[in-house]
């Protein structure tokens, strides 16, 4: 049985890294400009931090700031700004290459990752589980789809203690289950780093959506077509074959539109599958039930804008279990 995580930046937040776009924006405004386009680009970022919070919303809105004819410019400061934050988190994760700190992460990853089941609502929980003893008499084949260009996931992951990732079969014998190893459906900071939006409405600049230099390196689900890697295949096939996917330190951002549509199609598709939403919510308050409410209905209005409409959500909403991450890792490392 698959089970496939979808991991966040909330992840390298959880542990103590500042991988934040407004942590990052502050030290790029200071950098060089190599010419006055890229000065005009950080004098914008400048005047409005905080839509800029949101890098590749604002990246599309800014395409407005050009003429007819100029992609060339846009996609110059782009690429400055690619390279910049490619540099800013090699440093940002070298701060974590210590294997005594790797290895406290990766049992954190399965107490609180691997056996997430854990950290669910007893319902939600006798659902999850309900799943995991069907099929126990398989192994259990855990995926992670990383949303994060850093390599702290594929650091950690890689040195799980596979003794510590065991189930019983209704027998009783112990079946080990296999880690894979994190796909980058965004590339990394090393190689194929892609920072983009999701489709061409997202484009202000309509002009610039016959110029295939840019579309080809900014519209995601084309340049990970257009980079001829087969990540994008290969994460719908990690999609379609789970059992259950869970969804962590993700904000279920419209710039990644085209996996919340596919997920909320896979889960349509068969009636035992299961839909795990982690949020982190820094004001919840444990003791105040509206707490809980406003959580679950939040997320469920960002879905609607994917494709959940309310008569989908009345057959699928007992499969979707939406849960607070606030302690799942633990506190930040550094």
């Amino acid at each position: 049985m698959d089970v496939t995580f979808l991991i966040g930046n909330g992840f390298d937040i959880n542990f103590g890294l500042k991988t934040r776009y407004e942590e990052f924006l502050p030290a790029y405004i200071e950098t060089p400009s190599l010419n006055d386009n890229i000065m005009n680009f950080k004098k914008n970022i400048d005047r409005n931090l905080s839509n800029w919070s949101d890098v590749e919303i604002e990246f599309g809105n800014y395409t407005a700031n050009y003429s007819d004819g100029e992609s060339m410019l846009f996609r110059e400061a782009l690429i400055d700004f690619s390279r910049c934050f490619s540099d800013y988190l090699k440093q940002e994760n070298e701060k974590l290459l210590n294997e005594k700190i790797l290895v406290a992460i990766s049992k954190r990853i399965v107490s609180g990752l691997i056996y997430f089941h854990n950290h669910l609502r007893a319902a939600q929980q006798s659902t999850v589980m309900g799943v995991f003893t069907a099929y126990s008499n398989e192994y259990f084949n855990y995926n992670f789809i990383n949303f994060n260009y850093t390599f702290l996931l594929d650091q950690a992951t890689g040195l799980i203690d596979r003794a510590s990732v065991i189930h019983n079969q209704t027998k009783g014998e112990a079946i080990k289950d296999k880690i894979n190893k994190p796909v980058h459906i965004h590339g990394t900071y090393a190689q194929d780093m892609l920072i983009g939006i999701n489709d061409e409405s997202q484009m202000a600049n309509k002009s610039f959506l016959e110029e295939r230099r840019l579309t080809q390196l900014f519209i995601k689900p084309q340049a990970n077509l257009y980079g001829k890697t087969s990540i994008h295949n290969t994460c719908e096939k990690l999609i379609n074959n789970s059992r259950i996917i869970v969804i962590f330190g993700m904000s279920l951002g419209k710039t990644d539109a085209v996996w919340w549509k596919t997920i909320i199609n896979w889960l349509r598709s068969e009636g035992n599958r299961q839909l795990v939403i982690f949020q982190y919510r820094k004001n919840y308050v444990v003791s105040l039930r509206e707490s809980f409410v406003d959580c679950v209905e939040d997320v469920f209005q960002l879905l609607q804008d994917y494709g959940l409409t309310a008569q989908i959500r009345s057959s699928v909403e007992d499969r979707i279990h939406i849960a607070i991450s606030n302690d799942l890792l633990g506190q930040p490392i550094i």
